[in-house]
């Protein structure tokens, strides 16, 4: 495995988010290559914040940054101070590589469940431009497209994110089926599409909604009222919501899973959650979105379809009684993982380090 440098400081995202959350495994596969790595978790409040990009300008060796558009919270300026704090260490110090998952020209904005005003739309762009100077890896074709578009700079690496080594599954689930989707509640990730097409299944499976509400999202009052009203909607409708699982708990759940829905309605950026799924070898459905087409091109055990409830159900209702394209999915899922395992990602970021 490649040794990241002596000295390297991890900035990472605030937990209870996709990007927090991903950011803990990558803390803990860069410790097995080098165990003296430090971190620090943004904060999204201004107590503190300060004194962290004082950190983050004083550090004097590596500087990993894993952060979203929103990594120091909902607040506008204080994201734009902290990524202004990045793009100064990167051109006065150097030695500081950004792990870029979104930019907002391909944000869905109607389903982003953000309130984005023209200030914010331009201070995100400010935000990405003040980059130019530091190592940027990004995770999906569409991202470096935009990058390059839009900021007049190639990012450094484009890379998919990784996976666990994957797990031994010897043929589907048994009993009834089940059809889980997994990750946070949030506008774009189509949970709204996810228990309709539960309901058209009826009898045929059970479903299950694998996360919680998104920490940001549930603090926006309208976007929490969305989510909310679908969540007593998955509950009426016998839908069983897990909640936050331990490690432990998602991989009983996966294991006893037949088969995920991805049933998005917009994705800008990698997806954390389609790699778990792929390192469980549970095959997945998933809206015809350029992340999904890319991972299917690559080889993923991904089915795509447009996004509707009665085409998500014929698709799974097909797939669930054809044992041969299964099996298909879930090889395809196993190669997928072993080929983008977390080895091999802190290889290629060590590189930059």
């Amino acid at each position: 495995m490649g040794r990241p440098a002596a000295g390297t400081l991890v900035l990472n995202n605030y937990s209870e988010s996709g990007i927090g959350d991903w950011g803990v495994s990558l803390l803990a596969n860069l410790r097995q290559a080098n165990p003296e790595i430090q971190e620090e978790t943004t904060i999204p409040r201004w107590s503190g914040f300060f004194r962290q990009i004082l950190r983050i300008l004083s550090h004097r060796g590596v500087l990993v940054a894993n952060l979203g558009l929103t990594g120091w919270g909902s607040s506008g300026p204080r994201n734009l101070l902290g990524y202004a704090a990045l793009g100064v260490r990167a051109k006065l110090r150097g030695h500081t590589v950004v792990l870029i998952h979104h930019v907002i020209e391909v944000l869905d904005l109607d389903t982003a469940g953000y309130r984005v005003s023209e200030v914010t739309r331009r201070g995100a762009q400010f935000a990405i431009e003040l980059l130019k100077s530091a190592q940027t890896v990004v995770f999906t074709g569409a991202i470096y497209d935009a990058v390059a578009q839009n900021y007049g700079f190639l990012p450094t690496a484009k890379l998919f994110l990784p996976c666990h080594r994957p797990r031994n599954r010897q043929g589907g689930a048994r009993g009834h089926p089940r059809i889980v989707t997994l990750g946070y509640i949030a506008p774009y990730k189509g949970i709204d599409l996810f228990i309709p097409t539960c309901e058209r299944l009826g009898s045929d499976a059970d479903g299950c909604i694998i996360g919680s509400a998104h920490r940001v999202l549930s603090s926006i009052p309208e976007s929490a009222s969305a989510i909310q009203a679908v969540l007593n909607r998955a509950q009426h409708a016998g839908i069983k919501i897990t909640g936050r699982l331990s490690d432990d708990e998602l991989s009983d759940c996966l294991n006893s899973a037949s088969l995920a829905l991805l049933s998005y309605r917009s994705s800008s950026g990698g997806s954390a959650a389609f790699a778990t799924l792929a390192e469980s070898c549970l095959p997945v459905v998933a809206s015809r979105l350029p992340t999904f087409v890319e991972l299917e091109e690559t080889g993923a055990g991904v089915v795509l379809c447009e996004p509707s409830p009665d085409v998500f159900a014929d698709t799974i209702r097909k797939l669930l009684t054809d044992e041969r394209a299964m099996s298909d999915l879930r090889e395809r899922q196993r190669r997928y993982a072993e080929d983008h395992s977390w080895d091999r990602f802190v290889r290629e970021l060590s590189k930059l380090c």
